[in-house]
């Protein structure tokens, strides 16, 4: 709907023209629309002037309106008017177009015998006026004529017709133009509230968001052709012509993203999502290029994008409805009507076309574009209802379901676990004669055949309780503080010889070599077991197991990721692959459906996520996520678990806050024991006789024995002699030779029996010397022996810590005797200095932090941190019974900067404040 622009003129002159004069009666009733009586001229210099235009060739105009080109040029407008009425009146000229630019009205003055510019009508003028009916008339007397110019530039075409009525019927012309346009406005309005109140609160469907959302561009297209910017929003004419044209070409942007909501593009040629996304695009372009420049060659591009997307629009919801794909006719269609309308209007003023009753086409399309709606909106509402009642009986069904497979896999579980209880009492009546038999009949093969059997059914029954214990809530976390890295290391090592056994390589790297943290050791353990179990035992032979684990300070987490070679799980089965007791269909191999269940289980209940990527033929990554933080654990962290004094860092500790635990925190924790042994039979039995009771690692020669001996420091080492690469006994020597490694005891277990090797073993420090075949009893009897000699040792080294190791009367070994020596002298000479730090000893000693650490811990039972305190604490005692010097000057003398933390520490050594220490 067009607004008018209102004109009031006076027709003072009289002149004869050679046109053809319009009568003007006294009985008109209506606004009377002389637009085809009307001449043009197109001054394409734009430079002609209005006193000249005698000479130039006007051309009717054709039709109750006209077109205006897109164009740069000046339109001519000539009308020339007769009042035939009797007596004189007052008449109104009216131009129908909100969205002219510039208009210019010229009159006669027959004072200047001359055409001016009239005063009465300035567009810029008028659109800064708010209209209130209050315009001054002017007569126009009987029998007079005259001919009146109009000067039109516009850089947007436009469709604009010219009307002419007495001043006497203005406030029914008035009337019925402001009822008019408030009607349409308050409809327009009314729908755009109505889909987005519904599409916001009531109708939660994709197709109704996605017109809602082009009805709300279309209305602020119809805001731009009413020019709403111009006069009451902006004060200049240029900057409200660009807002305008960024509402009315606009609806680009709503056709676009509504079709590409509602099509089903998936089932469409390709071509018709690029051609919406060029459209878009282009749009996207003519909005920035008239913002920079506003003229028409930017503007008509505009208006012909706008033109393009609705005609390809239609197109494409006409082609999927040929091929009978689904549109959402409830929306599809009101939306077709509604730019159908958009495609007639661009179409006449881009082509210059006119179509006959176009406006009123026009209107039909959007009235029948709302009834269409309002009708099927019923419809909508139904079928909404219904989506509602079945997504509701869905959620019933499927919670019906949900319960049936709970119970399903409740009795399920009961009976497994029942057979499993059943299953315990026969399976340790078979194990324990089967040990017997094979330490009576070692070399009988059906017995090792029998043993892995044996225990993989252990291994089930016991998987199968402990999945049984998850579910009934029964297993909580129990946390422990330690280090993480080295429970891992320990592990997945533990796994070396099964891997070796299929010529597979297991590879193993982690960020850190130390992490203290919070975890639960025993659920960790079943879930690298698992993990690493099925890696190895669904990978085919010469390939690799890579095990990657990453340890993360803020949040405090660890990351390990399990990565075999195997053969891959489908994509059907990823799904499934942790429901209890699901198989996944192999010719290859064929698991229980426990193992990997357990692990989901337990990463649930230790607050962590595992995720599986696989590609069939490549292999198979597992990636677990595990949370190690204090904060998480603080509700369930064992409250016998402390912290072990090998994490006290000296640099990262405050002076303040050096404490003193005084016992060896290692005492309640599993010995560690190093096997270095070629055959992974022998190791196989090894581990089977010394994994409940100690933690194991292994290595298959001497030199891969010397590595893991200076990375770990076992607490005792049991070796072959005849081994590849390294042979048991120069293994043995290098162990001897290596500081950090010297005191560690070494059992030699071999079949060679004569008196040359024994002998060659005892030199070089060998502690004890079994021959193949060993009683199983005798080597734990060994063990314990060499174990308990070792806390022996350790009490005697740390009973007075600043004596000096050669006093020391127990049997030992000088390089014992050699470490503590040495270690002393240097304490001796800096026991002073208060900022005595572990890497300066263990720069000193030639170890690595981690290797002082741990051999400090088990030659004296004391960290680093801890000798250093009760060697300035004994040097102190002896200072305070010889001297005379203040309790706070020896304080400071051994190294102590805190004077309250002395008393206190000095208080808690040795059961009396320092004060109270008698003087000689």
């Amino acid at each position: 709907m067009t607004a008018r622009i209102l004109c009031i003129l006076i027709f003072l002159g009289s002149f004869q023209l050679n046109a053809a004069k319009i009568p003007l009666t006294g009985d008109i009733a209506e606004p009377l629309n002389i637009t085809s009586q009307t001449e043009f001229f197109e001054d394409v210099k734009g430079t002609s002037e209005v006193n000249s235009l005698s000479h130039e060739n006007f051309k009717p105009l054709k039709g109750d309106f006209m077109l205006v080109p897109f164009s740069d040029n000046a339109l001519w407008l000539k009308v020339s008017l007769k009042n035939e009425a009797k007596s004189g009146q007052e008449w109104i000229l009216q131009y129908s177009n909100e969205l002219s630019e510039d208009i210019q009205l010229y009159r006669y003055d027959s004072t200047k015998s001359a055409y001016i510019l009239a005063d009465t009508w300035d567009i810029n003028t008028s659109k800064k006026r708010n209209f209130k009916g209050q315009e001054p008339y002017f007569k126009f007397t009987p029998a007079r004529q005259e001919t009146i110019y109009l000067r039109l530039k516009n850089q947007r075409g436009i469709r604009s017709s010219l009307y002419i009525f007495p001043a006497s019927i203005y406030p029914d012309v008035l009337l019925d133009y402001q009822g008019e346009r408030l009607f349409l406005f308050g409809l327009l309005a009314f729908r755009l509230l109505l889909v987005l109140t519904l599409g916001i609160f009531v109708i939660k469907d994709k197709g109704f968001r996605a017109y809602s959302l082009f009805i709300l561009i279309k209305t602020f297209g119809y805001w731009g052709l009413i020019n709403v910017m111009n006069p009451d929003f902006v004060t200049s004419v240029e900057i409200g012509n660009k807002v305008n044209f960024l509402f009315y070409a606009s609806s680009p942007f709503g056709v676009i993203l509504f079709s590409l909501m509602v099509l089903p593009l998936e089932k469409l040629p390709g071509w018709i999502k690029t051609g919406f996304y060029i459209l878009l695009a282009l749009c996207t372009l003519s909005h920035v290029m008239v913002w920079v420049s506003y003229n028409w060659h930017y503007v008509s591009m505009g208006l012909w994008v706008v033109l393009m997307t609705s005609v390809f629009s239609i197109g494409s919801f006409v082609y999927a409805a040929c091929r009978k794909l689904p549109i959402q006719n409830f929306y599809s269609i009101p939306f077709m009507l509604g730019i159908g309308g958009y495609v007639l209007m661009n179409f006449q003023v881009l082509t210059g076309i006119k179509i006959p009753l176009a406006l009123l086409l026009a209107f039909i399309l959007l009235v029948a574009e709302l009834l269409v709606f309002i009708f099927f909106l019923g419809r909508i509402f139904s079928q909404t209802q219904m989506k509602g009642i079945i997504a509701d009986q869905q959620l019933e069904n499927e919670r019906i379901q949900s319960e049936k497979l709970m119970e399903l896999d409740n009795l399920k579980t009961s009976f497994f676990t029942n057979i499993s209880h059943e299953l315990k009492t026969p399976l340790t009546l078979i194990s324990g004669p089967l040990a017997e038999l094979r330490k009576r009949y070692p070399e009988e093969k059906l017995l090792d055949m029998m043993q892995p059997n044996v225990t993989r059914l252990r291994d089930l029954v016991s998987q199968i309780l402990d999945i049984q214990k998850l579910d009934s809530g029964k297993e909580p976390p129990f946390i422990v503080k330690a280090d993480l890295a080295r429970q891992i290391r320990l592990q997945v090592l533990s796994f070396e010889s099964l891997a070796t056994a299929k010529n597979m390589k297991l590879s193993f790297g982690q960020n850190k070599e130390e992490f203290e943290a919070y975890f639960d050791d025993d659920k960790l353990n079943k879930i690298i077991s698992n993990l690493l179990s099925n890696a190895i035992k669904y990978s085919p032979e010469v390939s690799e197991v890579l095990v990657n684990v990453h340890y993360d300070i803020r949040p405090k987490k660890v990351s390990i990721s399990v990565a075999d070679s195997g053969f891959g799980i489908p994509e059907k089965d990823i799904l499934h692959i942790f429901d209890k007791f699901y198989q996944v269909n192999s010719q290859k191999h064929q698991g229980s459906g426990v193992g990997l269940s357990l692990v989901k289980e337990l990463v649930d209940l230790l607050q962590g996520k595992i995720e599986v990527f696989s590609n069939t033929g490549v292999g198979t990554t597992f990636l677990v996520e595990l949370p190690a933080d204090e904060k998480t654990w603080q509700n369930f962290v064992d409250e016998e678990s402390k912290p072990s004094a090998d994490f006290i860092i000296p640099e990262k500790t405050s002076k303040n806050a050096q404490s003193h635990s005084g016992e060896d925190q290692r005492h309640d924790e599993k010995k560690l024991i190093l096997i270095v042994e070629d055959n992974p039979d022998m190791q196989e039995y090894l581990f089977e006789i010394l994994h409940e009771e100690y933690d194991l690692i292994r290595a298959f020669d001497g030199k891969e024995g010397i590595l893991k001996a200076g990375m770990e420091i076992p607490d005792l080492i049991i070796t072959d002699l005849m081994m590849p690469v390294m042979d048991g006994l120069e293994f043995s020597k290098n162990i001897r030779e290596n500081l950090a490694s010297s005191h560690v005891p070494i059992i030699m277990l071999t079949a060679k029996s004569d008196k040359t090797a024994k002998l060659q073993s005892l030199e070089i420090g060998i502690d004890h010397y079994l021959t193949k075949p060993f009683d199983p009893d005798e080597l734990i009897g060994v063990i314990n022996s060499c174990l308990s000699n070792r806390a022996i040792l350790r009490e005697a080294f740390s009973q007075n810590v600043a004596e000096p190791a050669l006093k020391i009367e127990k049997e030992t070994n000088p390089w014992e005797k050699a470490f503590i020596a040495e270690l002393q002298d240097f304490l001796e000479i800096h026991y002073q200095d208060s900022s005595l730090s572990v890497p300066a000893i263990a720069t000193k000693m030639n170890m690595s932090e981690s290797q002082l650490r741990r051999k400090l811990k088990s030659i004296s039972s004391y960290s680093p941190n801890e000798y250093i305190r009760k060697f300035r604490l004994q040097k102190a005692l002896f200072l305070l019974q010889t001297t005379e010097t203040s309790v706070s000057e020896i304080a400071f003398k051994v190294g102590f900067e805190n004077l309250s933390y002395f008393s206190k520490i000095f208080q808690s050594e040795f059961n009396k404040a320092p004060s109270e220490v008698p003087r000689s």
